[in-house]
Formats: C-alpha cells, structure tokens, sequence
C-alpha cells in the first residue's frame, strides 16, 4: 500500500512539476512555427530552426532547413488547427511537442493534396537558452484513427 501512494505522489508531484517546465513555451513555440508557415515569415523560421533541421515530410521524405523556410516564402501551408498537446521531457536539453493538426495545404497536383489530418512531432533542443526546433515529422492520419 506504502508503494501505491508513493507511486502516486511521484506521479502528482511530476505532473506539477511539468508545468514548470518548458511545456507552456515550447507548445507556443511550436504554434508560432505553424503561423510563421502560414504568414510566409521565414525570418521567424530562420531564427527558430537549427542549422542541421530535418523534417519527415507526411508522404515520408526528408526536408532540410532551407525546404522548410522556402516553403513558408512560398505559403504552401494555407491553414491550420493545431489541438491536442502533448509534451515529453527527454532531458534538459531536449523536448518532444507532438500535436494533432487539420493543414490546408497543397502538394503536387490536383487532386493529390497534403493529408488533412495529420500528427506531428516536434523536437526541440536547448540551445544556449533558447529553444530551437532541431527535428519535425508529419504523419498522416488513417482514417480509421
């Protein structure tokens, strides 16, 4: 019994301490990163970005940093609705967003399109202080999900 409560004050005084923690600006951070995507602000990602940032693309290959800001100055991403946050801890130094997002995006032609649904994991490292997004991967939603 001394085990479970224990375990369950563990557990409480984690989650308390979560919300200390970089959650509530990295959610923002990878909120603005959306927003600059569709406001084609690619000094906003220039900034944010790491200079090795990758991205796994929802139909599965890989994007540099500079496909990533280019895609912003272009205003691929039309619109979006980001919900459902989740943060995890990794280390001091590293810390996983992942989110579900609605996208109204283009991608190649009609009627090939960007999957509407899709979830995405954000990585972001601390970088001298300030937090930058090092790694992104967009899955697409089945519609079974």
């Amino acid at each position: 019994m001394k085990t479970i409560v224990l375990f369950l004050i563990c557990v409480v005084a984690s989650l308390a301490l979560a919300e200390d923690s970089p959650a509530s600006p990295l959610v923002d951070k990878s909120k603005a990163v959306l927003q600059a995507r569709k406001g084609k602000d690619a000094s906003q990602l220039n900034q944010t970005l790491t200079g090795d940032f990758i991205s796994v693309g929802s139909e599965g290959k890989l994007h540099d940093r500079s496909e990533m800001i280019d895609s912003a100055r272009e205003g691929e991403l039309q619109d979006f609705q980001a919900y459902n946050f989740r943060v995890i801890r990794i280390d001091d130094a590293a810390v996983m967003v992942t989110y579900d997002c609605i996208i109204k995006m283009p991608e190649g032609d009609a009627p090939n399109m960007a999957p509407r649904y899709q979830r995405i994991s954000d990585l972001w490292v601390n970088d001298g202080g300030d937090w930058k997004l090092k790694f992104q991967q967009a899955t697409a939603a089945r519609p079974i999900d």
